[in-house]
């Protein structure tokens, strides 16, 4: 919130001027090369891998009969396609840039998503770094190529995370109360 808030009121803080200078201090110079051609490619490539990688994670789950998984990743990817125009309108600042970046968002959801279903697995760590990289240099090309400050960026991740975060706790499977409890706690049925 406070990060809509200072976008909102227009507010360009220190932190975001000191990123995005860095990230275009030699704008000209890179102007072509390898590495301004690989932002614009992963740029408009990455509006159809995502969803196709997305997709695919979809089919895997459901042909595994991972059905709750499967639910989850579509509630927490509608959630943000939901809520991220709301609160474009909501902070909008500036006719260049939106908060929160829809692009960030979604990258963060994704990431986050396939992260939590792959934790009780063998698969957590490659997940972890593939979705880290995948969201991080998503969001350094959003600013690298001015299509949003670094606020907007991290405003999406956070958000990206915070409906992940929240679809899972609505989802997760429903626990006993006595499983809850530590098993120090737990009643039994025998003498004591």
């Amino acid at each position: 919130m406070l990060l809509g808030k200072e976008a909102r009121s227009g507010h360009i803080s220190g932190w975001d001027a000191a990123i995005w200078r860095f990230l275009h201090e030699r704008d000209q110079a890179t102007q072509g090369s390898v590495v301004d051609r690989a932002a614009n490619v992963f740029l408009e490539k990455g509006d159809v891998v995502a969803p196709l990688l997305g997709v695919l994670i979809l089919a895997i789950l459901l042909g595994r009969r991972h059905t709750r998984d499967a639910l989850f990743l579509v509630a927490t990817f509608s959630a943000v396609v939901i809520v991220t125009p709301l609160l474009k309108d909501e902070f909008a600042y500036t006719p260049n840039y939106a908060f929160p970046s829809g692009h960030a968002a979604r990258s963060a959801t994704l990431a986050a998503a396939v992260i939590l279903i792959a934790w009780p697995t063998r698969y957590r760590w490659p997940t972890l770094a593939v979705g880290g990289l995948f969201t991080a240099t998503m969001g350094t090309a959003l600013v690298y190529e001015d299509w949003h400050l670094p606020s907007d960026v991290l405003g999406g991740w956070c958000l990206g995370i915070a409906c992940a975060g929240v679809m899972r706790g609505i989802l997760a499977r429903p626990q006993s109360r006595a499983a809850a409890l530590p098993p120090s706690l737990r009643p039994h049925d025998g003498p004591p």
